[in-house]
């Protein structure tokens, strides 16, 4: 059976917001307001260097790369936030 994750339904913020679900799998509760804190969004909205620094805050492991979706088929990714254009 596949993981459950917690949805949280939101008009923006989706990296915050992203965060959010990943804490709460593991079991840690945090709210919208003080992730939005961490991530440093601005008007133009939230890079991925501030999710990545948000995330490093909370305590996880994070890395960055690119690849194709091919490959990311092929990976056993655990935990993961992407952005694809």
């Amino acid at each position: 059976m596949p993981p459950r994750f917690s949805y949280f339904k939101q008009p923006s913020n989706c990296g915050p917001v992203s965060l959010r679900m990943i804490a709460r799998f593991y079991g840690i509760a945090y709210s919208a307001e003080m992730l939005r804190k961490h991530c440093h969004i601005s008007r133009y909205g939230v890079t991925m260097r501030g999710i990545d620094e948000c995330a490093q805050y909370l305590g996880f492991e994070t890395m960055g790369f690119s690849l194709s979706f091919e490959k990311l088929a092929e990976e056993d990714m655990f935990s993961s936030i992407l952005y694809w254009t």
